[in-house]
């Protein structure tokens, strides 16, 4: 997809988003309305193309039965981790080998062993999380491994510690950026509060405050994408 910025200055990058999917025609279709925990997919599905016309290809079929799950039975995690396996076991994928070379799981594995002087292996790690834990690292090798793929999309070179700057010419040079995690105001347990020092005389700015962050204790993750 090429890259249309509505702006490109010193101060403000604005890439020019679709007014729905994209087609490989070049035609746009309208988005429907998200539903259940669907959001990661709607994301991605706004900035990219299938790479295939096959209806019945493995990753097409994967895609769907994930997007229908998610959209009725979005907090059965269960249901996901069985039908996840499913899938890996259709692609061939080795989990044990994918959750072993995950580096955000890998961290948070080597922290928990510091934390109670233990020494888990990632795998014996992974099998005392909970359902809901288990299926987040589940769901992120899937949209790394069969999603990312069929949506032709790359990696992201930017990173948060790269800043504004960092992300300026990453929009610039890649477009919209995909952005998953645990952010938003369901991640807070109290209302963003005004910021005088960044509010000026055309423009209010609210943010949350950091002691009010919940956002590890919620089972699922948000999807966003970043144009500006």
């Amino acid at each position: 997809m090429n890259i249309r910025l509505l702006h490109n200055d010193e101060s403000n990058v604005l890439v020019d988003l679709p007014s729905g999917k994209v087609t490989k025609n070049g035609l746009y279709k309208r988005i429907r309305a998200q539903q259940g925990m669907t959001c990661a997919l709607f994301a991605m599905r706004r900035i990219s193309i299938f790479n295939t016309n096959d209806k019945n290809h493995l990753s097409v079929l994967a895609y769907k039965k994930i997007k229908k799950a998610l959209s009725t039975e979005g907090q059965n995690y269960i249901l996901l981790i069985k039908l996840i396996h499913e899938i890996f076991d259709d692609h061939k994928i080795d989990i044990v080998k994918e959750i072993g070379v995950n580096k955000s799981f890998i961290n948070t594995c080597s922290n928990f062993n510091h934390t109670n002087r233990l020494s888990l292996s990632a795998m014996k790690f992974f099998k005392i999380l909970n359902s809901s834990q288990k299926w987040l690292i589940l769901y992120n090798v899937f949209l790394d491994k069969i999603l990312i793929p069929l949506l032709n999309l790359k990696k992201s070179t930017w990173h948060p510690k790269d800043g504004c700057n960092g992300l300026k010419e990453c929009l610039k040079n890649s477009g919209a950026i995909f952005v998953s995690g645990k952010f938003g105001a369901w991640c807070y347990e109290e209302k963003p509060v005004l910021i005088p020092s960044e509010t000026t005389q055309n423009r209010r700015v609210f943010g949350f405050k950091k002691d009010s962050y919940n956002g590890d204790a919620k089972p699922f993750i948000h999807g966003i994408i970043i144009d500006q």
